[in-house]
């Protein structure tokens, strides 16, 4: 499904689209992936996303984000609320003190022919600032970085690519699949 409309609610209503499609032709127990661009990775569109699980969503995040790695769960008990947030992660800035939980490299070949290297760096376990209504902190995604090399190792964008996997079911999808599937 894709939907046009610059309003969040038109975004909603698409997702929501491919929810009910999904529960219309019985596919609950069959994985089901959605692929979206940056505008679908609003926290409105992700609460929907959450409520289906055999769903999982695949999205481009903008360059300029900032996630946030999940707490780890404090071993003795302390007092006060439990923390929420890990480190910060600005997804524009190479200071980043978080490092990749695995990386993997690959050939993709264009449509043009060419034979790219890609490498993956994986950050499983990310999450995003919630709202009032949506508790992001409660559904971790798995933040892919794709960098792409030509055959001489010269890097052919400028930017890397990256892009969010959300879902109970988010580790089924390797992460070649995930680039593929974008």
């Amino acid at each position: 499904l894709y939907s046009s409309a610059a309003s969040d609610v038109y975004k909603r209503q698409g997702v929501k689209q491919a929810v009910d499609f999904i529960k219309s032709q019985n596919l609950e127990d069959q994985l089901c992936l959605l692929i979206d661009d940056s505008a679908y990775g609003t926290s409105e569109c992700r609460s929907v996303i959450t409520s289906c699980d055999n769903l999982i969503q695949i999205f481009r995040m903008r360059n300029n984000r900032t996630v946030f790695k999940m707490a780890e769960k404090a071993t003795e008990e302390t007092k006060g609320r439990p923390k929420t947030y890990g480190s910060k992660f600005s997804l524009n800035s190479c200071d980043n003190n978080i490092q990749p939980d695995f990386c993997e490299s690959f050939s993709f070949e264009t449509k043009k022919g060419k034979i790219l290297t890609i490498k993956a760096e994986c950050y499983e376990d990310m999450i995003f600032k919630g709202t009032k209504d949506y508790k992001a902190s409660e559904h971790p995604f798995r933040l892919v970085k794709y960098t792409a090399f030509d055959e001489m190792g010269i890097l052919v964008f400028k930017r890397p690519l990256w892009i969010a996997m959300l879902g109970k079911r988010r580790k089924e999808i390797s992460i070649n699949e995930g680039f593929t599937n974008y």
